[in-house]
This record gives structure tokens, sequence and C-alpha cells, in this order.
């Protein structure tokens, strides 16, 4: 059931992104410019935030086979391996805007939206994630170093 209400949660936010998503190209390039230098340097910061987490837990735990942080380690996984999957869709999407599949129309019709506006709304939907993702991953590192320092106290 868990994952039905987070997929509800994700088609609700992607039409939130479409109603908020233009046409107006000015309003799209400016997003696809900044979009994946934003998320890749972002993506950069929190590995190596994570890199010297890890070599902290590592000193701290040193010689231990504690099975703590597993769970928080996990979900570090699963969050990077999204952002990394954001990252991509605001690299690819601009391309793909511009780009027409041979032998493939896109339908025109008074209720499916225009391919730019589409388009804009999958972009801002990237970015939208890509934003929840890194809270997550923030929170999650903070969870561990809390963690960590909770258990060496106790």
């Amino acid at each position: 059931m868990k994952n039905l209400s987070v997929w509800i949660k994700a088609i609700a936010l992607f039409l939130i992104c479409l109603t908020f998503s233009s046409t107006d190209k000015k309003v799209y390039s400016l997003l696809e410019q900044a979009a994946a230098g934003v998320i890749g340097s972002i993506l950069g910061g929190i590995t190596a935030g994570i890199a010297v987490i890890f070599g902290i837990l590592a000193i701290i735990n040193k010689g231990e086979t504690s099975t703590n942080f597993t769970s928080y380690l996990e979900s570090l996984e699963s969050d990077l391996k999204l952002l990394i999957l954001c990252l991509a869709a605001t690299i690819f999407l601009p391309y793909l805007r511009n780009y027409d599949i041979p032998l493939i129309s896109y339908p025109e019709h008074d209720l499916i939206p225009s391919k730019a506006k589409l388009f804009t709304a999958a972009e801002i939907f990237a970015v939208v994630v890509s934003l929840n993702l890194i809270i997550e991953v923030i929170s999650c590192m903070i969870l561990v170093v809390k963690q960590s320092l909770k258990s060496k106290s106790l």
C-alpha cells in the first residue's frame, strides 16, 4: 500500500508541475540551462559529504561489526540513485524536446498538453523530485552522524 501512495503523490506532483509549466521558450530555456548544473554540483557536494561521514564512521566504529547503520545506508544509496536519475532526466529532456522520433508524431488534442508544455512539466518535476531527494539525503546523513554519536555515548 505504501507504493500506491508514493505513486499517487508522484502523479499529483506531476499534475501540479504541469499546471506551472510554460510553452514560452525563454522560460524553459532558462530552466534547461540551470537545472543540470545545479543538480550535478549538489550531487558532487553530497557525495563528498558522504565520503567524509563514512571516514568518520570508519574511525569511530573501528573493529566493530555493527548493523546500526545499514538501514540508513540503504536509504542513502537508493536516494542517491534516484538523484542520479533526476540528473540524467534534466540532461536528456532538453535534447528529447527538440528531437522528433521518426514515424511517431505527438498527438494533438484539446485534453493533451502541447509537447513543449509536457517537456517543461517533466523538467520541473525532475527538479522538484531532486530537491526532495537532496533534503532526504541530508537528513539521512545527519541521522547517521547522530546515531554514531549516540552509540558511542552509551
